[in-house]
């Protein structure tokens, strides 16, 4: 199953982060899907706007595959990580890069623990 899914309309190339389940977590398939798409799709394309499934944008880079990688002997583990984030900087190259503008459409929910200081009058 594809990690991301891509929709096309008045062109506009949306680009849905598609594993909920995961939070979204942005592991290395995810990372090079979505740096796949942002070639395929932004050109031609007006602008490019990323979302996401679930009730979460995403939850940054998949901490188990980093666990993963970091538990392997020591080179492989160097190579394992190294392949994680060169992959990540390519998909940064790719968002910066892009011949259109892209857009992260995020929602999220403010919380507080404490009240706002008050203002003296």
């Amino acid at each position: 199953m594809r990690r991301v899914r891509v929709v096309h309309r008045a062109g506009v190339a949306t680009l849905t982060l598609a594993h909920p389940a995961k939070r979204n977590a942005l592991s290395t398939r995810m990372m090079l899907e979505l740096t796949s798409a942002l070639h395929e799709h932004a050109h031609g394309a007006r602008a490019v706007v990323l979302r996401a499934e679930g009730s979460c944008f995403s939850a940054g880079h998949d901490l188990a595959e980093i666990t993963t990688a970091a538990s392997l002997p020591d080179a492989e583990a160097r190579a394992a990580l190294s392949n994680i984030f060169e992959t990540c900087g390519e998909l940064m190259r790719a968002i910066r890069e892009a011949p259109v503008p892209v857009i992260a459409c995020v929602e999220y929910a403010k919380a507080s623990l404490k009240p706002p200081a008050r203002r003296a009058a």
